[in-house]
């Protein structure tokens, strides 16, 4: 994210703070939704050309004048970042501590302590659980892009000194050389996200510091570069309306295109017709206060995401949060940045004392996620007792837990186990219906289950979005079950259809594993999926009893996310109906329309049913006089 310069340190450039206009409403827009401008995700890119560029300026200038100072260099860039930045976070945490769930604002604590720490592009790249929130209600997501710059300056300012004392004639071959390192870096095989990695993404900030150290008697006055500016522009503009993926190369086009273009503006200075146009004081104005817009619109955006619980907000909404973004932006930049900026007072101890202030409140953050996990204990104890002895979340009690493969035995314990429940967590949620269904009817169930997994025989195939850990986890899961299988006499397969059946790859393996199953004579049940909200049902059980009552139900992704499971259900059947072999089991007939007994949410988010949802199918199902494992009594 890039920063004003300070008018002492550097010449000042309006055309340059015009481009940081034309970053950050770019990845404003794309934040707001993705339709308004589908590229503009590129913003960040920009910003990262922008930076690259005016820090590689003053640590070249000060190098040849003997002036340069790490001490000195990081006693600004912390006194720029890190006033506007805090403030964000502390408003960020108290609004957090009362509005996110008990496990969600944990989960925000993690984020809170890596972005403090300027590790929040790591901590975003490697997390991601099964049951967290989604990414656009993530408070704090947008750091990432703070984080790697900085990581990017812990070590970036170094290599320049040393290339400096050196190698002072090859400064642009060096900068060259590491944008190609950074390049390649891109080509190996990472475990994490290499989006968010700042080896990948250094040679974005290497363009901007190549611009930067090119001698001046390379560059042409502006006037003519008047046509290279405006291919320039051209490109950018283009780049910024495509949207992710539409080129090969899995980004790296548009990002490059992008940052020459914006690197060649920059070349271009202050001259060229459109660097003039940049230079016009709305757009200077904007880009004046880029950084606390960047900083504030996201997590206004997520929070109220999570409250409404939808990714496409409502136009109302938009216009109403917007405008106090712009006002609570400019009052961060004139009241807070501005002025501790360019404080004399901040300096040596002063100084010092400020940064230990800082990573003590780091250090905080880690002790008050530790202190409110126990908080969160209490609370889920509380809310076991208070949903007749189940809690919202799974009951892995009684299982053998192993990374993320999840096997219990559930049902009579005076039944030897003939029965096996295998697949995703579609599975796994069902564990308190097996069970009571098993004492009922006399019965011992094994489930073998891990998220985003589906039993497939001689096959390894998997959803793209799950990690490594999980994809070990159900090559191991489905390892066990094709081991094991010969002692099963029955085979239950439930799993959330929606995530597979538009894959007609899925659908063969499928099929595949249904005639394999049947040519091992066992008896297959195949279960259809729950509905699924959209939205998250404890969640807004939460937010009632606070007072917030917002109508979710009907919003564009419920209703998708509800078409999308009917439709996928309508696959499955209509692929069991060439098998009568196989018996069809519907149990959706026992959840309730309002997905509500007895004040309580029977979901644990939008498509999980919590324990005390699986208990009441149970006694739906008992008290209907229906019987799971006798065939000639299902629909088939």
């Amino acid at each position: 994210m890039s920063l004003p310069t300070s008018h002492s340190s550097l010449s000042y450039r309006a055309d340059i703070d015009g481009l940081r206009a034309v970053a950050v409403i770019a990845v404003i827009l794309f934040h707001i939704h993705a339709k308004l401008l589908p590229g503009g995700f590129l913003g960040v890119d920009i910003f990262f050309v922008i930076s690259g560029y005016l820090i590689t300026t003053i640590i070249h200038k000060e190098l040849i004048g003997q002036r340069f100072s790490l001490l000195n260099f990081y006693q600004r860039r912390a006194k720029r970042i890190l006033p506007a930045f805090l403030f964000m976070l502390i408003t960020c945490t108290a609004v957090g501590a009362w509005l996110l769930m008990p496990d969600d604002f944990l989960n925000y604590l993690r984020s809170l302590r890596s972005s403090l720490f300027f590790g929040a592009n790591l901590f975003f790249a490697k997390s991601g659980g099964y049951f967290d929130i989604d990414s656009a209600e993530k408070p704090l997501l947008h750091i990432w892009s703070l984080s790697l710059e900085e990581q990017f300056y812990f070590v970036f300012p170094l290599l320049m000194w040393l290339v400096h004392k050196y190698l002072p004639k090859y400064t642009v071959h060096a900068v060259i050389a590491m944008i190609a390192a950074s390049l390649l870096s891109g080509l190996a095989p990472y475990k994490a996200d290499a989006y968010y990695l700042p080896q990948v993404r250094a040679y974005e900030l290497l363009i901007g510091s190549l611009a930067a150290v090119v001698p001046d008697r390379y560059k042409t006055p502006g006037k003519s570069l008047n046509p290279i500016a405006w291919l320039a522009t051209i490109v950018m503009l283009v780049c910024l309306c495509l949207p992710d993926g539409f080129l090969p190369g899995k980004g790296y086009i548009e990002r490059l295109a992008v940052c020459s273009a914006a690197a060649w503006l920059i070349a271009a200075g202050n001259g060229s017709r459109f660097n003039q146009l940049l230079a016009w004081k709305p757009m200077v104005a904007i880009g004046l206060i880029s950084y606390p817009l960047y900083l504030w619109h996201w997590p206004v955006l997520a929070l109220l995401r999570y409250v409404y619980m939808d990714s496409v907000l409502p136009l109302n909404v938009i216009l109403v949060s917007m405008p106090g973004v712009v006002v609570a932006s400019w009052v961060s930049y004139r009241l807070i940045e501005n002025p501790i900026r360019h404080s004399k007072k901040l300096s040596g101890k002063a100084f010092a004392g400020v940064m230990a202030v800082y990573f003590m409140l780091g250090v905080g953050a880690q002790h008050g996620r530790h202190r409110f996990s126990d908080y969160i204990k209490v609370q889920q104890e509380q809310q076991r007792t208070t949903i007749l002895e189940y809690g919202v979340q799974l009951d892995r009690t009684l299982c053998k837990i192993e990374n993320e493969l999840v096997h219990c035995t559930r049902g009579s314990t005076a039944q030897p186990v003939r029965y096996l429940a295998v697949g995703d967590s579609h599975t796994e949620h069902y564990q308190a219906f097996f069970d009571k269904l098993g004492k009922h009817e006399d019965w011992s169930i094994n489930i073998l289950s891990v998220g985003g997994c589906v039993y497939l025989h001689q096959s390894d195939l998997m959803p793209s979005e799950i990690g490594e850990s999980r994809r070990n986890s159900c090559r191991k899961m489905r390892q066990i079950a094709n081991d094991t299988l010969d002692q099963y006499q029955v085979v239950i397969l439930s799993n959330r259809w929606s995530l597979y059946a538009k894959s007609d790859d899925f659908m063969h393996a499928f099929e595949q594993t249904l005639q394999y199953l049947i040519s091992k004579g066992k008896t297959i049940y195949v279960l259809r999926d729950n509905p699924n909200t959209g939205l998250s049902m404890w969640r807004l059980y939460f937010f009632q009893q606070k007072g917030i009552h917002v109508s979710s139900l009907g919003t564009t992704t419920s209703t998708q996310k509800q078409l999308d499971t009917e439709q996928a259900n309508s696959k499955i059947h209509a692929l069991i109906q060439r098998y009568p072999a196989i018996h069809w089991i519907d149990l959706t007939e026992g959840i309730p329309e309002g997905f509500i007994v007895n004040g309580i949410p029977i979901y644990h988010d939008d498509n999980h049913l919590t324990p005390y949802g699986a208990n009441h199918i149970a006694d739906w199902f008992i008290n209907s006089n229906q019987h799971l494992l006798q065939p000639t009594q299902t629909t088939d």
